[in-house]
């Protein structure tokens, strides 16, 4: 049979999919990458403890083809099913899907197009967002291939185009992961993905994004509720990596606005739900992000020297400049 002959060797990718009471979706989802025109592939399931028959259904895939592999955890969340399935991985390459989205037949194929020329591959995709008059798609993406050596624009680039915050548009070298025992964090509930790819992107000199948008991202419904009550410290966590990438040196000033766009949509989240007393330590922060990663002149000048009491009723209000 071919695809046990295939499986003598290492394959190619190695896709994961951490999956928790995915009963609903994952047919879907294991059916979409099962489909791909790029079949030399491992698919490796994680059941984080799911309770209604996820890990029945995953099993199912797993007699019927020899590149499904399914296991089995007690529910520990997303990262810590996303590190055990990187510890069994076999692949040259990673790439991740959720377990709630989809991809085209072409997602693997364009994604490792250029794998001999880059450590990272990153490509474009597609929102599916429900609504009342039914599911509205948005697209992310470039418009032409490009090859990035510059981390600074990199990253710019990335948020810019909203192509920077998920592991799912993206394909990972095994090898640069193991060497840099790089995981995910799974101290955090939000901001984990950001993390990851910041901390591979240290250790990586040639990515290549490609015009592709060939993977399904289904927007959850309740996908504002983990922002709430965000906890910023993670956030500080992604600034200090980028400092770290980008240089550390407290007087260079680093043309990265979108930095401070970031950081406002999480402190306007935590000042929703928390005092002045309780937000004030986060908003001097802010400012001196400012400092750090100027924007236009006249925002950066409005963040270093209005009150932290004005700056806080402005995102109270979301009317901050």
């Amino acid at each position: 049979m071919e695809f046990i002959d295939r499986l003598k060797e290492n394959p190619e990718i190695t896709v994961i999919v951490p999956a928790f009471n995915a009963a609903g979706s994952i047919r879907a989802c294991i059916d979409s990458i099962l489909s791909q025109k790029f079949a030399d592939f491992e698919l490796i399931i994680i059941d984080d403890g799911s309770t209604d028959g996820t890990f029945e259904i995953c099993s199912e895939y797993s007699y019927e083809d020899p590149r499904v592999m399914v296991f089995y955890q007690p529910n520990q969340g997303v990262s810590a099913a996303r590190n055990n399935a990187l510890d069994r991985a076999t692949g040259e390459w990673v790439a991740f899907c959720d377990a709630d989205d989809t991809a085209d037949p072409e997602w693997l194929s364009r994604l490792a197009e250029h794998r001999e020329s880059a450590n990272l591959l990153i490509s474009g995709y597609k929102t599916v967002i429900k609504t009342a008059s039914g599911p509205k798609t948005r697209y992310a993406g470039i418009v032409e291939d490009d090859v990035f050596v510059d981390k600074i624009h990199l990253i710019s680039d990335l948020v810019k185009k909203k192509l920077f915050a998920n592991v799912w548009n993206k394909l990972f070298n095994l090898d640069i992961i193991r060497k840099y025992n790089i995981h995910f964090d799974k101290l955090l509930n939000v901001f984990e993905d950001e993390l990851f790819v910041l901390t591979y992107l240290k250790y990586v000199d040639i990515v290549i994004v490609t015009s592709d948008y060939s993977y399904s991202y289904n927007l959850p419904e309740n996908y504002q509720v983990k922002y709430r009550d965000v906890n910023l410290i993670q956030f500080h966590k992604i600034i200090d990596k980028i400092y770290e990438i980008v240089g550390e040196d407290p007087n260079k000033t680093i043309h990265l606005p979108e930095v401070l766009y970031w950081y406002s949509v999480a402190l306007q989240h935590f000042v929703r739900h928390h005092s002045y007393e309780e937000s004030v330590e986060y908003i001097r922060y802010f400012s001196s992000l400012a400092k750090k990663f100027r924007g236009n002149l006249r925002a950066t000048l409005y963040l270093m020297i209005v009150p932290t009491r004005v700056i806080y009723n402005k995102l109270l209000n979301n009317t901050l400049v």
